[in-house]
């Protein structure tokens, strides 16, 4: 009877515990494509991976870790870990593992120094060269190239800006990483895939506006094959840690989109906690908010924490504090032992939200951070993912009759770059401007659906052509397009205020030889034949559309213009000699474009509001890929009824530390509609 009792006391143990499963990602091999979109990492770097073949039979190039799009430059390998012919192999270093890979599980990876490249296979160095490169990792199990996709299943992978021994290769391939690890600092990227949603799977150690978390998509935008799929990984040579719950990291994510006056139960920050273990839960016992940052702490007028799970696309919101008056900046948030909200295995997500009073000063800066956070009776402090743009008052446009809110972004392919969750993803993000118009460029088929579920009315040549306007106000006139509807198109429309209006919504063809706003990685580029380039295309359209469809119906100023779209082309505000670092060493560059916007008596809203080029880029170009950090996105205006309150870069989503549906980032502009001597009154 004792040991009968011992053993369902055992066994009761046992059942009631939470039993951690392994994932991996299984990609077919045709069309599945895993992007992360990583920035540089400069010649001291190490890429592993977990990999196991669908079968013996392997292509010529399988890649396990790529640049991915735009990322074939100059200066960086392109196929830094790949399967050639059978064989791990890293590119530039131009070394392959002597073994043949079969349909087993194996550990791969490669390190560079400086000086040298090393390849590893199992644990077990397989060739070196006395060679060093800089990468791009832009993506996993793919390059954008169908017949280089990886076929079978990839698990833990791993991006360091450091290279690892030997040794410390060795003693970590076979577990979970943790704090511990020597080099936990440099971890730039960390996917177990165990946080699988479809659409994304969460960079562990992911921090700040770009977090490089991984995107499940296809290489065919608009492919119907299945996504990579989401398996259990029954590799016998790894192991999850499986004992008593430690905290793996803890990062304080925060969000740039402003505020409404008036605006209830705002995001302001999230706190991403991810634990190891199963066993001996942790439990939230105290969190302590800063809210130093906030220019004015009566702008707020309530705050409020909850758990919103395991995904930052959540709609569960279990409320854990609330207070509704500030006694100084810090504020100090408690729960008993009985009460305190018990962490499960993997991602738990905490969000902190305000309500904005309705008097609060516009342009006001509201940000606050996690000073630290309390689990079971140990005192932790996160790492600050915050960015110099900050959260602000804006107006509320709806209940302002002055105020006009403008949307301009490309939505790339129809918002299908995020998979079959896109186009919602896109809507979304659109809806939670909102703007009283909106901008779209490469609408695709989705502008329709857009329209419809966000409230707007319609313009479109098509309803699967490239340009898009939506309008909240009730009517509006289409206005002739004279050029060309797949670069330009327009309406007469009247704001809230009763004053006229005419919008454009513009697409202007970018340079092909070369195509420079994707390459200017490469040194020594010559920055005049970009100029031409311009001056024959852009330019060109340019001068074209403000003839013929501007021009021709706005006679005097009494009637404000706006211009807004995908201008493929930077700006000479911005690449000045002193933005020359940021443009990779090129600046001053003196682009035509923007130069015949402001001849033509156009003002630039973003770099009206945000004069400084080098701390406020305001980079749309690409918002997928962290290398890459330039506008090419603009909204012009002019008119004497009419001023820029606030503009601002939108890159990514409300949802704090979700992932972006598209390549570009957009434009939100806030325009006060009156009479310009009295705003300067």
């Amino acid at each position: 009877m004792k040991f009968l009792l011992i053993f369902l006391a055992c066994l009761s143990f046992t059942l009631g515990k939470a039993q951690q499963i392994n994932y991996a990602l299984e990609l077919d091999g045709l069309d599945n494509d895993l992007r992360i979109g990583m920035d540089t990492i400069n010649t001291h770097w190490t890429l592993e991976a977990w990999i196991k073949g669908n079968d013996n039979n392997w292509r010529e190039q399988e890649v396990i870790i790529g640049g991915g799009e735009y990322a074939n430059l100059d200066d960086y390998d392109y196929y830094p870990l790949v399967i050639r012919n059978g064989r791990v192999h890293s590119n530039f270093a131009n070394i392959s593992s002597t073994t043949i890979l079969d349909s087993n599980w194996h550990h791969i990876a490669v390190t560079c120094n400086g000086k040298t490249t090393s390849l590893y296979l199992d644990g077990v160095e397989e060739a070196s060269a006395n060679k060093a490169t800089s990468i791009i990792p832009g993506c996993v199990g793919s390059n954008t190239e169908k017949d280089k996709t990886f076929a079978g299943l990839i698990d833990e992978v791993r991006i360091w800006e450091q290279a690892l021994s030997s040794k410390e290769i060795n003693k970590w391939k076979n577990r979970a990483l943790d704090a511990e690890h020597p080099a936990f600092s440099n971890l730039k990227g960390y996917y177990t895939f165990d946080d699988y949603q479809k659409e994304m799977s969460v960079n562990l150690v992911g921090r700040s506006v770009e977090p490089y978390h991984l995107i499940i998509t296809r290489i065919d935008k608009y492919g119907t094959v299945p996504l990579a799929k989401h398996m259990v990984n029954r590799n016998p040579h790894f192991k999850k840690w499986d004992k008593n719950m430690k905290l793996f990291s803890a990062v304080c994510q925060h969000t740039e989109w402003d505020s409404d006056q008036g605006a209830k139960d705002e995001q302001l920050i999230k706190l991403r906690l991810v634990v190891h273990g199963d066993g001996s839960a942790l439990k939230l016992r105290e969190l302590n908010l800063d809210f130093s940052e906030t220019d004015v702490l009566s702008d707020i007028s309530k705050v409020r924490v909850y758990y919103t799970g395991k995904s930052a696309h959540s709609s569960l919101k279990e409320k854990l504090f609330e207070i509704d008056r500030f006694k100084s900046a810090k504020v100090k948030f408690t729960k008993s032992a009985s009460e305190a909200k018990v962490l499960s295995a993997g991602i738990n997500y905490f969000l902190v939200t305000i309500d904005v009073k309705p008097n609060a000063e516009i342009g006001h800066a509201l940000d606050a951070k996690v000073s630290s956070f309390k689990l079971n009776n140990k005192v932790y402090v996160p790492q600050d993912g915050s960015s110099i743009i900050k959260k602000e008052v804006n107006s509320n446009s709806t209940n302002n009759p002055n105020i006009y809110r403008v949307l301009s972004w490309n939505i790339w392919h129809g918002g299908r770059h995020l998979g079959d969750v896109g186009p919602q993803r896109v809507k979304d993000i659109v809806k939670a401007t909102n703007a009283d118009v909106v901008l779209m460029q490469e609408s695709y088929g989705s502008q329709k659906m857009i329209a419809d579920s966000a409230g707007y009315l319609l313009y479109t040549p098509g309803n699967k052509d490239n340009l898009a306007i939506h309008s909240k106000q009730d009517q509006f006139e289409p206005i002739d397009s004279k050029v060309s509807t797949f670069k330009s198109i327009g309406i007469k429309t009247k704001a809230e205020n009763k004053q006229m209006l005419a919008v454009f919504d513009w697409w202007l063809p970018y340079a092909y030889r070369p195509e420079y706003t994707s390459v200017y990685l490469n040194q020594g580029l010559d920055t005049n034949i970009w100029i031409d380039e311009d001056k024959a295309l852009a330019v060109a359209d340019a001068e074209k559309i403000i003839s013929l469809e501007i021009d021709s119906i706005v006679t005097d100023l009494k009637m404000p213009v706006i211009v807004g779209g995908d201008f493929n082309t930077f700006s000479h505000q911005d690449w000045t000699k002193e933005a020359a670092e940021i443009h990779y060493g090129y600046g001053p560059v003196d682009f035509p474009t923007s130069h015949t916007m402001l001849n033509h008596g156009f003002i630039d809203s973003y770099r009206e509001r945000n004069p400084n080029e080098v701390t406020h880029p305001g980079g749309t170009w690409a918002a997928s890929m962290g290398f890459l950090n330039a506008r090419i996105d603009f909204i012009y205006y002019k008119g004497d009824h009419i001023t820029t309150q606030a503009s601002k870069i939108i890159r990514n989503p409300k949802e704090i530390d979700d992932v972006w549906p598209g390549d570009h980032a957009a434009v939100l502009s806030t325009f006060r509609l009156m009479d310009k001597k009295l705003v300067n009154k």
